[in-house]
């Protein structure tokens, strides 16, 4: 029988003796100490660290730390939380503020940036897009403005969106379409940005402006809303710019041709063929076959081309007759092609070109087939 002892009176620093009659020591564990002569461990009290089991000296956790009842070290306060008190745990940071590790507060997410999360660093606002501060997400920016990059307000100063171009939503800049030019700033729509063109003038492209359109050129005419000049048609012209009907188109004069988009009638039909008024091309209307232009440029009709001499023929579009072959003649005036050319009879010869009668007999000592 074991005699009865306070075993708590001897034990070390560092051990405890639970057992009233029994010399057993036992360590204390992390987080726990004793100074000697104890039947129980002490816990480490919260918010502070104690570094050793045999002593009861301990400090104040760091800010932006925690630890617990019974803890030896303290707690690093996790990213995207907070820890205002070293003796309480970690809490989350709420939306619209962030935060890194070992924080005793949490950071408003600043203006021109979101925080999606605590954890996360901020992210800044993307273009047509802002924050105020403390926000979770950047909201769009009022349409008409297209907010840089970091915008902290919706409609910046120097952010609206251009003339010839409406941003809506604020994060697209659209262009004025071909045939429309921009007429404000900070527009919000095709609508309430862009007008028409006037009648007079074209705006080829996107995004023009009042001092991008374009006025009408000679030789063609342009409707309210054009995107390019319309061309007056062929064998009419125009003289003059800014026009806006094809009524502003002129027929060409008589002896002259007038292309598509002319902006006068002063190209001469040339020799071969004539030019009613309106005519457009100036191998419209070739002198008929078997008649003749000669050297004149300017015809206008049909019956001022010549017709074609004897000992000739004349195809459609000539300047000039065209001499029948030696062993052929013509006898006929306005012969359209070479088969009007008659070949020469048995026992004459015809040697020249271009004749209009057989003149010679074949020679005495020789003899003449036909042609």
């Amino acid at each position: 029988r074991h005699a009865l002892f306070d075993a708590s009176r001897n034990s070390p620093p560092r051990y405890y003796c639970p057992y009233k009659d029994d010399s057993t020591e036992l360590p204390c564990g992390s987080g726990t100490f004793t100074v000697g002569k104890q039947d129980a461990c002490t816990q480490c009290p919260a918010g502070m660290v104690c570094s050793s089991t045999d002593s009861n000296q301990m400090s104040m956790a760091p800010l932006g730390s925690y630890s617990l009842l019974g803890y030896a070290a303290a707690t690093s306060c996790p990213a995207g939380s907070f820890c205002p008190h070293p003796a309480q745990g970690p809490t989350e940071c709420p939306y619209g503020t962030f935060s890194g590790t070992n924080q005793a507060n949490c950071t408003v997410c600043p203006a021109g940036f979101s925080c999606s999360s605590p954890e996360k660093v901020p992210e800044i606002c993307a273009v047509g897009y802002y924050s105020p501060g403390g926000s979770a997400a950047c909201s769009a920016c009022t349409p008409g403005y297209r907010c840089p990059i970091g915008s902290t307000n919706p409609s910046p100063a120097g952010s609206e969106c251009p003339e010839g171009a409406y941003c809506n939503p604020s994060s697209v800049l659209t262009l004025c379409s071909a045939g429309t030019y921009g007429n404000i700033t900070a527009g919000r729509s095709q609508e309430h940005a862009c007008t028409a063109v006037e009648a007079g003038y074209y705006a080829s492209g996107e995004g023009n402006t009042k001092d991008t359109r374009t006025l009408c050129e000679a030789g063609y005419y342009c409707p309210s809303g054009s995107s390019a000049p319309v061309a007056c048609p062929a064998g009419y012209y125009n003289p003059d710019t800014g026009r806006s009907s094809v009524a502003s188109c002129q027929v060409c004069n008589k002896g002259f041709y007038c292309a598509a988009g002319s902006s006068s009638s002063t190209a001469v039909v040339p020799a071969g063929y004539f030019a009613p008024a309106g005519t457009g091309s100036y191998d419209s209307f070739p002198c008929p076959a078997g008649t003749f232009s000669g050297d004149r440029t300017g015809l206008h009709d049909s019956s001022q081309c010549y017709n074609c001499t004897a000992g000739s023929y004349c195809e459609e579009g000539s300047i000039q007759p065209t001499a029948c072959s030696t062993g052929t003649y013509n006898p006929y005036r306005g012969r359209p092609d070479d088969n009007s050319c008659i070949a020469c009879e048995p026992g004459w010869a015809c040697s020249d070109q271009g004749m209009w009668q057989m003149t010679t007999r074949c020679a005495s000592g020789h003899y003449c087939p036909s042609g």
